[in-house]
């Protein structure tokens, strides 16, 4: 019975290590073929992401995809122009999308994300300043291929702000502009290039929101600003690490938001120091 026992005990390291290495090859090279692009592995796969990005794997995994990105069905006439028309108000917001049945929910319910806290956009804040519902979406044009839908978006922008309408829309619109992206083909290069005139992402965001959304899309922004920060040694100083840790509500957080700080603090010793926002 002894020997059966000692038997097992060396067998479970071993099938362990099977198991720790099945797991590897899954998440680092079986699973990400299954996606188009690093955004679509992003949103769909986001432990394999996440876990590829922490162990310094990405660079291998953009083997597997195009560096390029045609936005939004470049080529594709699915594109459609709608707007919401508060006509008691006067005011009015133009918008582009594929999918109008979506954008309508994400317009009312806001955006959800990963801390529990939701984001509205000025459809849905608008109508709930001036105690109104949110009317619903009347498409002005249909099948339209993306380029197609941004000129038309801002015709319609300035048809009805030339009939005395308020526009709600903060976006530029146009060809190349908006806060739905460009239109243009980006490159992992060309958005480095872009991002490098930017100290922050907030800032970024607030600047360019086409070269934002398509670094957040493709899971370029974060890995462009975590290597920033490594040849900067800005995880090097303990007050970064601890401002990092006051943004998150936990280990597990921190790791995922700031993989770059959360090491240093194992390496140099300060995870006893660093303080977490309340859950609450």
């Amino acid at each position: 019975m002894g020997n059966k026992n000692e038997e097992l005990y060396e067998t479970i390291p071993h099938l362990l290590y099977i198991y720790v290495r099945t797991l590897f090859c899954v998440n680092k090279y079986i699973v990400p073929k299954k996606y188009k692009n690093k955004f679509e592995l992003q949103r769909k796969c986001s432990r394999c992401y996440c876990s590829s990005l922490k162990h310094g794997w990405l660079d291998e995994i953009s083997a597997f995809y195009d560096d390029s990105i045609h936005y939004m069905g470049y080529n594709e006439p699915i594109n459609c122009v709608y707007i919401y028309e508060y006509k008691d108000l006067n005011s009015f917001y133009v918008g582009r999308t594929n999918n109008i049945k979506r954008r309508h929910r994400q317009h009312c319910n806001g955006y959800g994300h990963r801390d529990g806290t939701r984001t509205y956009d000025v459809v849905y804040t608008f109508a709930k300043e001036n105690g109104v519902d949110i009317p619903k979406p009347v498409i002005l044009e249909e099948k339209l291929t993306a380029e197609q839908s941004q000129e038309r978006e801002d015709y319609w922008k300035r048809y009805y702000t030339d009939k005395g309408f308020k526009c709600l829309n903060k976006a530029v619109t146009g060809i190349g502009k908006g806060s739905l992206g460009a239109t243009i083909k980006w490159t992992y290069e060309e958005f480095c290039k872009e991002a490098s005139k930017y100290a922050y992402k907030t800032e970024m965001k607030t600047k360019n929101q086409s070269a934002y959304k398509v670094g957040v899309q493709n899971g370029w922004i974060n890995e462009f600003y975590e290597d920033k920060k490594k040849k900067d040694k800005y995880w090097d100083n303990l007050d970064n690490v601890l401002n990092a840790a006051k943004e998150c509500i936990g280990a597990r957080d921190m790791a995922r938001k700031f993989g770059g700080a959360y090491n240093s603090a194992i390496k140099n010793g300060w995870k006893k120091l660093l303080i977490y926002k309340d859950k609450g």
